[in-house]
């Protein structure tokens, strides 16, 4: 009887640990969802004001395309 008692003793603290490290991966998971909420919050809002806060540059292309006499028509989808 005691040596059931110690195996389900054992399994249970091993149970326990188990739950313990799942809560702990879902409480580091949580905190890197929160983070990436929030950048997209940031991003949204900074779009709200008029662009995002990304670099944007000129595409150098364009300026050689009209000294070449290039053009281009866009058309309307």
């Amino acid at each position: 009887m005691t040596n059931f008692v110690k195996v389900t003793q054992t399994n249970l603290e091993e149970l326990k640990a188990s739950q313990e490290a799942e809560i702990r991966h879902n409480e580091a998971s949580r905190k890197v969802m929160e983070t990436q909420i929030g950048r997209i919050d940031k991003k949204l809002a900074d779009q709200a004001k008029g662009g995002f806060s990304g670099n944007i540059k000129d595409n150098p292309k364009n300026g050689r395309e009209r000294e070449r006499g290039y053009t281009y028509e866009r058309k309307k989808v």
